[in-house]
């Protein structure tokens, strides 16, 4: 839990001392997309991308309970693959993005129909 506040304390803290953040009340899911696109090492976009995103799926994990395990960095190439395939969804707060990238990637299959019994 400590883990959590700390990533996103640090997510937050580099969004807003940014000297590209606007004064929006929440980042963009446009804003994480610039952020994510070329993931270079020890950056800090891609600090703030990671942490973005791991913040937000570990604050999620009961909406995002059909979601399969995989590594973080998996996580996230799922999320900024989705972000650059569904631009009509750029406009929504980052977060709200990040949580149905992964729902529309990964949804829960319904129990199928149990047959009838005479």
């Amino acid at each position: 839990m400590l883990f959590r506040m700390a990533l996103l304390v640090f997510g937050l803290s580099v969004w807003a001392g940014s000297a590209e953040a606007e004064d929006d009340a929440f980042l963009t899911a446009y804003d994480l997309q610039q952020r994510c696109e070329k993931p270079e090492p020890g950056s800090w976009d891609t600090a703030f991308c990671f942490g973005f995103v791991r913040g937000v799926v570990e604050s999620h994990t009961e909406s995002l309970q059909c979601m399969p395990a995989m590594k973080w960095g998996q996580v996230f190439k799922v999320v900024a693959k989705w972000l650059s395939l569904n631009p009509e969804h750029l406009h929504q707060p980052a977060h709200k993005a990040v949580v149905y990238s992964l729902r529309t990637t990964y949804p829960c299959r319904q129990a199928p129909p149990k047959p009838d019994q005479p």
